[in-house]
């Protein structure tokens, strides 16, 4: 062999050796500590995202990229590898806590929605009687354009019954002298004035209340009223705070029903609870079907959360409240607080959640009342000097929520429950869900 070509091969073989070692080396302690402490950062995130989905940033992708650059200069290097398997739990964390959803479990939907299509039959059925019951002496068949003085004497209006449709009720609901007021109409048309402060209506609307919180909380569509025009009044529905607006002089007309097609038809009556009632209230009962009724005495922490997401999700009001703390529900204060987060649980259940899920019970803490029999048996006088001294247990149960999909939605959240003398555990706190 020509020694000019063996001095290349020698040195092309020792050049590859050498650089074989420096890119050993060069996957170094410092270099390790330094990708790790970037990959740190979104580990940092997916602690605080707690199994939700969250979505990588352009830092938090180069941090991988660092990774995978230390792995692909050196696969043999064990600080490398942990790395490795470090960064492919946090880049799959980034997915989601993803759960399997049975049909067992959304089956509340499907009873749900046969309810609710049940319901909005017999309401639609309910107000075209009340449609029919409206003659041209009793009510007005043309609402707009609105007759006033002097083209019509006040006398032949007040008393007579009007239908109005509000498009957007929240829109259309103004403040004004004190009261609540709902414009139907507009300039070129007329105004007609529902008020929204009188007793009739909070009638009206309690009984509305009701059906969202026993039927479907999110009732979508144009409100419908039917009222009774009472008297003429001057009011400026385009005012704000800031400015006083224009004031139209229209008909005040006190609701005596309330319709949304397809959904509900809310009535007055005077046996009714408030004075009001919505279609089919009365035959609630016997319409819904609900798959658990009671709490066992001996149910456990776990169990007694399970049947609680049951009531909240079958919308089974008393079988939630039998799972609170009964000294959270002694005074009116408490009981409108929990109808408030019993409002929000089934909001959200309505849009965005689908099922919780009891996933872990802490270990059981006496916080008041522990006797320490050691302690007792040691220092104590016997038994007739024992501690009198009354007894609680508190657990902690840690529920994630789900979408239909089976995407966790929230944080997970902490259910903390409470026993007193060994009695049967109830919810302390963290009974709303899902917000």
């Amino acid at each position: 062999m020509n020694k000019s070509i063996l001095i290349f091969t020698l040195s092309v073989l020792v050049l590859s050796f050498l650089a074989t070692l420096a890119n050993a080396q060069d996957v170094s302690r410092a270099e390790i500590a330094r990708v790790r402490y970037e990959l740190t950062k979104v580990e940092q995130k997916m602690k605080n995202a707690a199994g939700q989905q969250f979505e990588l940033s352009d830092n938090d992708r180069m941090a991988f990229r660092l990774v995978k650059e230390l792995a692909d200069r050196d696969k043999d290097n064990q600080a490398v590898n942990d790395l490795v398997a470090k960064a492919k739990e946090i880049y799959n964390a980034a997915k989601g806590v993803l759960f399997e959803i049975t049909p067992e479990m959304i089956a509340y939907r499907t009873r749900q929605n046969s309810l609710t299509k049940t319901m909005g039959e017999a309401a639609d059925a309910q107000w075209a009687e009340i449609e029919a019951s409206i003659t041209e002496e009793t009510g007005i068949p043309t609402a707009f354009p609105i007759q006033l003085p002097p083209d019509v004497h006040p006398d032949s209006m007040i008393g007579r019954q009007v239908m109005l449709q509000v498009g957007d009720y929240e829109k259309d609901l103004f403040v004004q002298l004190g009261r609540n007021w709902i414009a139907c109409g507009d300039e070129t048309k007329g105004f007609y004035f529902v008020d929204g402060s009188c007793s009739r209506f909070n009638a009206l609307f309690t009984a509305l209340q009701r059906y969202r919180n026993t039927i479907q909380n999110q009732v979508n569509g144009s409100w419908v009223f039917m009222g009774e025009i009472e008297g003429a009044a001057m009011l400026a529905p385009d005012g704000t705070q800031q400015t006083a607006g224009a004031p139209h002089i229209g008909w005040r007309v006190v609701p005596t029903a309330i319709h949304i097609p397809g959904t509900v038809t809310v009535i007055l009556d005077e046996e009714a609870e408030g004075g009001a009632t919505f279609v089919n209230e009365a035959e609630l009962s016997q319409l819904r079907q609900f798959t658990v009724t009671e709490v066992p005495d001996d149910v456990e922490p776990m169990e007694l959360v399970r049947i609680y997401v049951t009531a909240v999700k079958e919308k089974n009001w008393d079988l939630h409240l039998a799972c609170i703390d009964p000294k959270q529900c002694y005074h009116s204060g408490q009981i409108d607080s929990l109808k408030y987060n019993w409002s929000v649980q089934q909001k959200g259940l309505e849009r965005i959640h689908a099922h919780a899920e009891p996933v872990e019970v802490s270990d059981i803490k006496i916080t008041r009342g522990r006797v320490d029999d050691d302690l007792e048996d040691f220092f104590g006088d016997g038994d007739a000097k024992r501690p009198k001294v009354r007894k609680e247990e508190r657990a902690v149960v840690t529920v994630r929520l789900f979408n239909v999909e089976g995407a966790q939605t929230v944080r997970p959240r902490f259910v903390t429950l409470i026993r007193r003398e060994s009695g049967r555990w109830y919810i302390w706190s963290g009974a709303t869900l899902t917000f």
